[in-house]
């Protein structure tokens, strides 16, 4: 995910919270979005989330909520896009126009609530709404911190593979007695797996 500079930053103003919880990343990110100008928008936003009566977390599928009654200053939601809570996001302030969501809800009959999640979540899971919306409110040492958590994040994965490697490296420079001695006792008791027959002729 890139987060992207703005081309002008408010400093005042009430904003509304969209919140996306996330359980498979135990997370919840804020995406604060600007009341002026946007009422309509998250007015018709708020009835499309309320179609989900009974929010339950499916496999990785986020789910959603957005409170139009209370809003936050321009400040609070400054302050909260800028500390680090979270691993895979940063809560966000976007400045600019919610253009019109379309989940694609069929018209004429309901649907079962697990497909509202599926729309909603196709829509704006991990952080999409960025594209409906512009100008998010971000600062360069702000970017400068998302990226070097990107770059740790690589850096972990390509230490888990390399620690898989070393494994199966270990694994093929066993003698088969080694290979025995690491077996529960019924497989030892056997005659000597396959696979290691194969490792040992290679």
């Amino acid at each position: 995910m890139e987060k992207k500079s703005t081309s002008s930053h408010k400093t005042h103003g009430e904003y509304y919270i969209l919140v996306e919880t996330n359980a498979e990343e135990v997370e919840s990110w804020y995406y604060f979005i600007r009341k002026e100008g946007n009422e309509e928008a998250i007015k018709q936003l708020k009835q499309d989330l309320d179609k989900v009566k009974d929010p339950e977390y499916i496999d990785d599928m986020s789910v959603f909520w957005i409170d139009v009654e209370k809003t936050v200053s321009s400040q609070t939601a400054k302050e909260m896009s800028k500390v680090e809570l979270n691993s895979c996001q940063f809560h966000r302030k976007y400045d600019g126009v919610l253009k019109p969501i379309d989940f694609k809800f069929k018209k004429d009959k309901k649907e079962k609530q697990k497909r509202y999640l599926e729309k909603i979540f196709d829509k704006l899971g991990y952080g999409k709404i960025e594209e409906y919306i512009s100008d998010e409110d971000i600062d360069t040492d702000d970017m400068d911190s998302f990226s070097e958590s990107e770059t740790e994040s690589e850096s972990d994965e390509i230490a888990k593979v390399d620690d898989v490697d070393d494994v199966e490296k270990d694994i093929s420079e066993l003698s088969i007695e080694e290979i025995k001695e690491r077996l529960p006792p019924g497989l030892a008791e056997s005659d000597v797996p396959q696979w290691a027959r194969s490792k040992k002729k290679s």
